[in-house]
């Protein structure tokens, strides 16, 4: 625990008892964001709806989410920041409106629901008021769902920087842990009680998910963040640094190893485009230690250890993958195509409404023909994008549209040659957050690793690296050092 403060920055002889009283506000926050973190990650790996894991987590974020709101409320509201939390009501506010009870006379016109009329009509019985949802309860568990990434986005931008620091370092830990369970479920076989999740890939390590795929890409997103690490702490001298990369370094190779057994295709191509992206994490950025002799021969180091790494992995686990892409013409007649045709399909029928968040499920069968039948069972389309649609209609598509605008300026912002704070670390970490944002999107078109609790939580956490803190208003600091 020592350590973990030294590396995030936090001296402890200089957290006095007068420091710690005068915020406890604040310190609230940032135990509670640790909290629903860990919790995230240990029970949210799972993609069916309804999961007593899945709620156990929602129900934790409920204090944490009225505490950061007020605490946000408090500080006032920047610039940076109000375009985000626009589209989280927007995000709230499109399943609310979905499940508002419509008259008959109104809903028989909605596109898409002809077919339920006339089973309604040939029941012999009257159609009742319903909303655009065809699946409500399914709508108000995908609202639900929301919560846990929300309450951890309005968290973080409230913590302190050290708090980030140590969230990050938090999910590098959790993935390794996650490859010794993996290691752990290879050797229990197929039937180990160490698989958490029924159905599940039982011939890989899938660590706390259900699916190797949303397993890879936990493993993705703490590549940049270990690079972050691994770059900042060549840069120090400090004995203590010096045995915290040592760490770092094992657990990236643990990381690597992770992903060589997971067999994951997209979570290896995704991988390698991470790290090539983080070979740039501490390009360009002029402050502090980056000022230091020898910066250019650390940039060149990290670089290689990153190729060199993905290299092993990627050699690792070729035999599984070529196995993957080999069995039975796989390639050829990948699942994907078939699904995203029928899913398609039910999305033209049903615009410009949508057929509610989370029902896709009934709706594709409702258009999956006899020939397009596939095995096994389908419950999500396997993009994202296309199922978000299908779901939300052209509103949630214009939603993502305004998401991925901000999600392009701030990218372009921690990016840019004259971006900088007052510590490389945190400079890094924010375009840490923005390759851990991207990586997943473009996931999101290959399949639904944001349908899980724990990625949309640390999807939510690199939303948040790429923003400033929220600093406290000045009277508050004021008070926050004037003696006990």
């Amino acid at each position: 625990m020592i350590l973990a403060l030294e590396l995030t920055g936090v001296r402890l002889r200089s957290v006095s008892a007068d420091a710690i009283r005068a915020t406890p506000h604040f310190s609230w926050i940032a135990i509670l964001t640790i909290t629903e973190v860990v919790l995230a990650l240990v029970f949210g790996g799972g993609t069916l709806q309804g999961l007593w894991s899945d709620a156990l987590v929602q129900l934790a974020s409920l204090p944490l989410l009225a505490i950061a709101a007020n605490e946000l409320l408090a500080r006032g509201l920047p610039d940076r920041v109000r375009w985000p939390l626009g589209l989280i009501c927007v995000a709230l506010l499109l399943p609310i409106l979905q499940l508002i009870p419509l008259p008959p006379f109104v809903w028989i016109h909605l596109p898409g629901r002809a077919s339920v009329v006339v089973s309604v009509h040939a029941a012999g019985m009257a159609l009742p008021w319903s909303p655009v949802s065809l699946d409500p309860a399914a709508t108000q568990r995908s609202l639900l769902s929301l919560l846990p990434a929300i309450a951890v986005f309005l968290a973080a931008l409230s913590l302190e920087t050290q708090s980030r620091r140590l969230i990050s370092l938090l999910i590098m830990v959790f993935a390794v842990v996650s490859v010794l369970l993996g290691l752990a479920q290879i050797a229990g076989g197929s039937d180990s009680p160490l698989r958490f999740y029924q159905p599940t890939n039982t011939g890989d390590s899938v660590g706390f998910f259900a699916n190797r795929n949303h397993y890879a890409a936990l493993l993705y997103c703490a590549i940049p963040l270990a690079t972050t690490w691994n770059f900042t702490l060549l840069l120090d001298r400090r004995l203590t640094c010096g045995f915290g990369l040592v760490l770092i370094l094992l657990a990236y190779s643990f990381i690597l190893l992770g992903l060589g057994m997971a067999h994951s295709r997209a979570g290896v191509m995704l991988a390698f485009a991470a790290g090539l992206a983080s070979v740039f994490l501490g390009s360009g950025l002029k402050r502090g230690a980056t000022s230091q002799p020898g910066r250019k021969k650390v940039l060149l180091a990290v670089a290689f250890a990153n190729l060199f790494g993905l290299s092993l992995a990627f050699q690792f686990g070729f035999v599984g993958i070529a196995n993957r892409f080999g069995n039975n013409g796989q390639v050829l007649e990948d699942l994907r195509w078939p699904i995203a045709k029928v899913t398609l399909q039910a999305t033209t029928t049903n615009l410009p409404f949508g057929v509610g968040f989370g029902a896709f499920e009934p709706v594709y069968q409702m258009f999956e023909t006899r020939p397009a039948v596939v095995e096994p069972y389908v419950n999500h389309a396997h993009d994202d994008w296309l199922e978000l649609i299908l779901d939300g209609g052209v509103p949630a598509a214009v939603a993502a549209f305004a998401f991925m605008f901000w999600y392009v300026v701030a990218s372009w912002r921690v990016w840019r040659p004259s971006f900088g704070s007052n510590h490389l670390l945190d400079d890094a970490l924010a375009r840490a957050g923005s390759i851990i944002v991207g990586a997943l999107l473009v996931h999101s078109a290959l399949d639904y690793p944001l349908r899980t609790t724990t990625l949309m939580v640390v999807f939510a956490f690199g939303c948040a690296l790429m923003i400033p803190p929220v600093e406290p208003a000045k009277n508050e600091r004021l008070m926050q050092q004037r003696p006990v």
